[in-house]
């Protein structure tokens, strides 16, 4: 019997088209394509799209934001490799009667990353669509080895960068469905709306060596660190009271499982060796790189499954899917589920 995607998933079906197209490819569960030895540096090649009513309405985003957070999710695959941006495509589908305002405000908000981030807008295409649809292409040199998902060793530090939770907050507070008040539903809105490519820290990882793994936070902490798992055949453990969430989280019903599920966080997640936790650890003490904060969240561990572990509170040890069905939570985004 034929299967729809409903039955598969989003990412059995990533696997079986990747099958399909090249068996042999390791570069097809990363974040990036990766082609290497062109002019003596490795090209990364990646693409994102946004689809209106799958990820985002129009009453709970700007269109200059749509623009920025196109952008950044796109720009933030690069800075998952260890990559410097260089471009983008920008491939547009709209109604005949979509407003030329609202498409103008897109591209500000485009530009306006660019200016962050790195890289910038050098072409794309516009086509006619019933369902507006924004596809980005993302080009981008690593300046050593790109940083792939399959690195991390048995006896790694797993970290992570910045505050895991935010911008599922921000999605919360836009639905009304949390109110923390003023000062932190802005916060968290913004980051829903606005959130940061890692691009300078991913460059630094890779550059220095210190990454092993590494990958960006965008389907929740627990769905991409089972994608390393996965990649790497490796278990990783992480501690839950060491993953860093926003300081109202158990507030408002805002609980621990909405922040490392509900991705969009477009932090980076990464694995090195402990031998390197004070050189990762003075990154941080600095914040000399996107002045942002990393935490060491877990460890890897001997391969007897390809998995994510986790710690509670009382020291007691999970699987992270049986965890997450005590609790009624799921472990994050994913289409066609």
């Amino acid at each position: 019997m034929t299967k729809c995607l409903s039955e598969l998933g989003e990412f059995e079906a990533i696997r079986r088209l990747a099958q399909i197209v090249d068996p042999h490819a390791d570069m097809l569960g990363d974040d990036c394509a990766i082609f290497a030895d062109i002019a003596g540096v490795e090209l990364a090649v990646s693409s994102d799209s946004m689809v209106e009513g799958v990820h985002f309405r129009l009453e709970t985003i700007p269109a200059d934001a749509l623009g920025w957070k196109l952008y950044a999710s796109t720009i933030s695959d690069l800075a998952a490799m260890g990559a410097v941006p260089l471009g983008l495509l920008v491939a547009v589908q709209v109604p005949e009667d979509y407003s030329v305002e609202m498409l103008e405000g897109i591209y500000r908000g485009l530009k306006e990353a660019s200016a962050i981030f790195g890289g910038r807008v050098v072409g794309g295409d516009v086509t006619r669509s019933n369902t507006p649809a924004f596809c980005a292409t993302a080009f981008g040199v690593c300046r050593g080895k790109a940083v792939r998902r399959s690195g991390a060793q048995i006896g790694d530090d797993v970290w992570v960068s910045g505050t895991i939770g935010l911008s599922a907050a921000g999605l919360g507070v836009l639905e009304g469905q949390f109110d923390f008040g003023p000062a932190d539903n802005k916060l968290a809105v913004e980051q829903h709306r606005r959130p940061h490519a890692r691009v300078k820290l991913g460059q630094e990882l890779a550059e220095r060596k210190l990454a092993t793994s590494m990958i960006d936070v965008s389907d929740g902490l627990i769905q991409d660190a089972g994608h390393i798992a996965e990649m790497s055949r490796r278990t990783l453990q992480l501690s839950l009271n060491d993953i860093p969430t926003p300081a109202f989280e158990g507030h408002q019903g805002f609980d621990l499982v909405h922040a490392i599920s509900g991705g969009e966080d477009y932090e980076l997640l990464f694995t090195a060796s402990a031998k390197l936790r004070a050189d990762v650890a003075q990154l941080t003490e600095s914040q000399m790189v996107d002045g942002v904060a990393l935490t060491r969240i877990g460890t890897v561990r001997e391969a007897s499954a390809a998995k994510v572990l986790v710690v509670d509170a009382s020291g007691a040890e999970l699987e992270v899917g049986q965890w997450l069905q005590d609790l009624g939570g799921r472990g994050g985004f994913e289409h066609f589920s």
